[in-house]
C-alpha cells in the first residue's frame, strides 16, 4: 500500500514557498530502518536446522540473530533496509540525498554510516550509545538463488522525534517515509514530526507502506490512521494537501472498514 501525500510549489502557494523549493539542498530526503545486509551462501539444510521457511522474511529477536549468525559461513555486509536502498538507487542516478534513521554506535552502525556516506548520501542522525545494536538481516543464500532473509530491527525501531532533523526536512524537494519503520508509536510520532516540517517548507512527501494483507492492516488499523491523518485532520477534513493515495483497493477497504473505494475516497477529497 502506498500513499503519497503532496504539496506542488505549483498548487497555490507564493513566490516566496516556490523559492524555497527550487533552492532545495536535497532532492531526497529519506526516512527508514538502518539495517546492514549480513550475506552468505548456505545449503538447504542449514534452513532445517534453523526451522526457517525458505525464501521467506522473518522478524527475529537479538537471541535468535545471534544464534542463527553463529552457525553461518563467511558473510558479506552491506547496508541496506528499504528506505537505504531506494536512497542507493537514488544517488546511483545522479540524485542528490540525505538519509535519516537510526543506528547503535557498534561495528555494523560504522558499516552503514560508511557505506551511506561513500555513495554520497549524507547520514547525520547521531548513533545510540545504549540500547539494541544497529539492525540487521541475515540474507541465507541457498543454491537456487533463494534468499531466506531474518530481520532484527534493533535500534532501527527506536528513531524518536528528536532523531528527526528539521533544518535537513526543511532543506528537501521530497521527503520519502518507509512504512516498515512506522509500528512503533516513536517512530509513529518522529513520522508526524517529519511531516509536519516538510508541510512547513513546502516539500513533497512520500509515504510508503509495506502491509502484505488484510490481516496485517487489521492488527495495524490505528497506526496506519495516523499515516492518512499526515494528510487529513482530524475530522477527516483535509490537514494538509492531499494530491494522490495509492493502494490496494481490498486493503483499503479494509482500513477504514467501508464497502465500496468511492466511501473510501470521499472523506481525502471533500
Amino acid at each position: 500500500m502506498t500513499a503519497i501525500l503532496s504539496r506542488s510549489a505549483q498548487s497555490g502557494g507564493n513566490t516566496e514557498f516556490r523559492m524555497g523549493v527550487d533552492m532545495a539542498e536535497y532532492d531526497l530526503v529519506g526516512i527508514g530502518n538502518a539495517l546492514v545486509d549480513v550475506l552468505a551462501p548456505v545449503e538447504d539444510t542449514f534452513l532445517e536446522a534453523h526451522a526457517l521457511d525458505k525464501g521467506a522474511m522473518t522478524l527475529v529477536d537479538n537471541e535468535r540473530s545471534a544464534a542463527i549468525y553463529k552457525d553461518m559461513p563467511p558473510a558479506q555486509e552491506v547496508s541496506g533496509g528499504s528506505c537505504g536502498n531506494t536512497m542507493a538507487g537514488f544517488a546511483s542516478l545522479g540524485g542528490k540525498g540525505a538519509f535519516i534513521g537510526k543506528v547503535r554506535d557498534d561495528q555494523l552502525g560504522t558499516v552503514f554510516r560508511h557505506d551511506m556516506q561513500s555513495i554520497g548520501v549524507e547520514f547525520a542522525t547521531p548513533a545510540a550509545s545504549e540500547g539494541p545494536a544497529t539492525g540487521s538481516c541475515l540474507v541465507l543464500i541457498t543454491p537456487d538463488a533463494q534468499r531466506t532473509m531474518c530481520t532484527n530491527l534493533g535500534a532501527a525501531s527506536h528513531l524518536t522525534p528528536a532523531d528527526i532533523g528539521k533544518e535537513t526536512i526543511q532543506s528537501a524537494k521530497v521527503v520519502y517515509m518507509e512504512g516498515y519503520l512506522f509500528d512503533p508509536p516513536d517512530a509513529q510520532a518522529a513520522f508526524v514530526e517529519a511531516a509536519d516540517a516538510a508541510h512547513d517548507a513546502g516539500d513533497e512527501i512520500g509515504v510508503l507502506v509495506h502491509r502484505r494483507d488484510r490481516e496485517e492492516v487489521r492488527e495495524r488499523r490505528a497506526g496506519v490512521e495516523v499515516l492518512l491523518q499526515l494528510g487529513l485532520g482530524e475530522t477527516g477534513q483535509p490537514g494538509h494537501d492531499l494530491d494522490q493515495l495509492l493502494l490496494r483497493a481490498a486493503l483499503a477497504l479494509e482500513l477504514r472498514d467501508v464497502r465500496s473505494v468511492d466511501d473510501f475516497i470521499r472523506p481525502l477529497s471533500s
